[in-house]
């Protein structure tokens, strides 16, 4: 199953464990659908998410995605500073190497402040 889309409906039928993705592979996803997930479910919850962030380790998925597997820590860095923008600010924009989102809003935001726990998995 999607996992945000899973914990959405786990937030429906539950009032106090925490909630999250064991990963999330960001840098293959557009991180403003994301964000969006991201804030529903904390929003749903009621402040309920911890948000597992992972840059992808098997470079067929990213082929099978047509997302290039270089540069990937730098892609998810710049995804997380995209969500930022629409997690905290009123009218969000940003500009980067990969991503150019113009003046936007977005709704509900995060329950959690600033963000929902952003937690990386580090590869042993």
């Amino acid at each position: 199953m999607e996992p945000l889309t899973a914990l959405t409906f786990l937030a429906a039928h539950t009032e106090r464990v925490r909630l999250g993705p064991g990963v999330c592979l960001v840098p293959q996803r557009n991180p403003i659908y994301v964000a969006k997930q991201v804030a529903d479910v904390d929003y749903l919850s009621g402040g309920r998410l911890d948000f597992g962030v992972g840059i992808g380790w098997l470079r067929e998925e990213f082929s099978a995605l047509d997302v290039p597997w270089e540069r990937r820590a730098a892609r998810t860095r710049e995804c997380i500073a995209v969500m930022k923008t629409l997690w905290f600010d009123e009218i969000s924009s940003f500009k980067g190497e990969f991503y150019d989102l113009p003046e936007c809003l977005q709704n509900p935001k995060p329950v959690q402040h600033p963000q929902p726990p952003l937690l990386f998995r580090r590869r042993e």
